[in-house]
């Protein structure tokens, strides 16, 4: 009796522990999840430069166009559905490539490249085309989004702690461009200097892509095929 007392305590503390363990991993998982997309959160993104910063490529902080007026012209149930379809559209994209999403909170995203490309703009603008292309149905209302993005290149793999500053600051100049342009940074490792082939520069997406080469030394102040510093660059179609 006393045997089989002991067996039944030890069993129940095991499931009390699984259990536990259980809840655990789920808040662990819902702390970094943001809970109107389910994208991962600000927190998972942080998270995934420290722990995973040598295998990063490229880092893109991508910011919605003209969002305010969404939700002031539509309501606030208009934009959470406006920033649900991206999320979703992102999470599409990311399925067929080695690439990982997350919402910064507000209207702004994060995107991480794990695979290096000397083509990075077209890459962007390719994610974008794709994400924010086609319109979005809100009740009866079909509501076109645009979108701008900075990109940092991980060029140093050994430093991470500043991608998110340098694509910030790529952002920050793509904003400062005219909103009714196509545009992309020049970037001199692509054809016609970085600017957008004719045959794609007219599609009815518009998107900005800026992009900053990340390196220990020089910190986010050096742009690919531009020497100006943050602040001072453009964003060219």
């Amino acid at each position: 009796m006393t045997g089989t007392l002991l067996v039944v305590v030890v069993l129940w503390h095991i499931v009390v522990f699984l259990r536990w363990r259980r809840q655990l991993q789920a808040a662990r998982h819902e702390a970094r999840r943001d809970a109107l997309t389910g994208l991962g959160n600000r927190r998972a993104l942080m998270e995934a430069l420290q722990e995973s910063g040598a295998a990063i490529a490229m880092l893109g902080i991508m910011d919605l166009d003209g969002f305010k007026p969404v939700n002031d012209r539509y309501g606030h149930h208009a934009g959470d559905q406006v920033l649900r379809t991206i999320a979703q559209r992102l999470q599409a994209v990311s399925a067929g490539h080695r690439i990982s999403a997350y919402r910064m909170g507000g209207d702004e995203f994060a995107v991480i490249w794990w695979d290096a490309t000397d083509r990075p703009t077209e890459e962007a603008h390719d994610l974008l085309d794709d994400v924010v292309g086609p319109t979005i149905q809100v009740d009866k209302h079909l509501l076109k989004i645009e979108a701008s993005i900075g990109l940092a290149l991980n060029t140093d793999a050994g430093s991470t702690e500043n991608l998110t500053r340098t694509a910030d600051a790529a952002l920050y100049i793509c904003k400062r461009s005219q909103p009714s342009t196509t545009s992309r940074a020049d970037d001199p490792r692509e054809p016609n200097g970085g600017r957008r082939p004719a045959a794609t520069a007219g599609r009815q997406t518009r998107v900005r892509v800026g992009v900053v080469g990340h390196e220990r030394r020089q910190g986010p102040r050096r742009f690919l095929g531009d020497q100006s510093r943050p602040g001072s660059g453009n964003c060219r179609g």
